[in-house]
């Protein structure tokens, strides 16, 4: 009898579990996502003037006080995206400029102002991101596959 009930819990146990390890691993990919997300969105609410550029827009003009995870995934992987925009923009005007230099000409007012502000944050290009976990998920699209493993880590605390 007692080698009976050993293999019905281990049979119990091993169904249970069947699957288990898929969602751990995508329960530490979000988590990891979202834990690396943090700084960014810390960054960009501390500071009014990307919090009105970058954060408002995403949120019907206005800054939340409070975000969901799923919210600082989105808008950290909007930060970056933003990010590597004006970091490839800031290069094309450094080469223009340097072209000019080469020419004895200056750089143009405008373009030298917008070279200057580039600089501010953010400015956080993707190769310079440290976290794979946070480039791996924003490189999902559409967001619904972050909600899909975040949903199906739920369903799994539910039934725990």
């Amino acid at each position: 009898m007692g080698a009976t009930a050993l293999l019905l819990t281990s049979a119990t146990q091993l169904a249970a579990h069947w699957g288990g390890d898929e969602q751990d691993a995508a329960l530490r990919d979000y988590r990891a996502a979202v834990d690396a997300a943090e700084p960014y969105v810390q960054g960009a609410m501390s500071r009014p003037d990307v919090a009105l550029a970058y954060v408002a827009p995403q949120f019907d003009g206005q800054i939340p006080a409070r975000l969901s995870d799923t919210d600082k995934l989105r808008l950290a992987c909007r930060l970056v995206e933003a990010g590597d925009q004006r970091y490839h923009r800031y290069l094309e005007l450094v080469q223009l400029r340097v072209r000019m230099q080469a020419q004895s000409r200056p750089l143009p007012e405008r373009m030298s102002a917008e070279l200057t502000e580039l600089r501010q944050p953010p400015m956080q290009p993707r190769h310079l991101v440290r976290s794979r976990a946070l480039l791996d998920a924003c490189d999902r699209r559409p967001d619904a596959e972050l909600l899909a493993a975040r949903s199906t880590v739920r369903l799994a605390d539910r039934a725990s």
